[in-house]
């Protein structure tokens, strides 16, 4: 891996754990559900950030709003909000 704010913008943008599939988990809950979705782990992530990850969490937030934000402007790459060329 890398130095410590590497790895945190990996668990950030694209978990390895995710990366394995075609498709983001968020990406397809998005497309069958909608933003409540997205809105749902932003709350998710500021609500819990103080005791569990910190700023990995507010970081995890923030690509969430980011995605929101590029979902709202009809971007057919929303769920790419927060990775390199994304």
């Amino acid at each position: 891996m890398g130095t410590t704010e590497e790895v945190s913008k990996e668990m950030v943008n694209l978990p390895d754990h995710y990366a394995r599939f075609k498709f983001e988990p968020i990406r397809f809950l998005v497309e069958n559900y909608g933003a409540p979705v997205i809105i749902a782990n932003i709350i998710k992530y500021i609500m819990r950030y103080d005791a569990k990850n910190g700023l990995e969490d507010i970081r995890k937030a923030k690509r969430y709003l980011d995605m929101l934000e590029k979902y709202e402007m009809k971007d057919p790459d929303w769920w790419k909000a927060g990775r390199p060329n994304g």
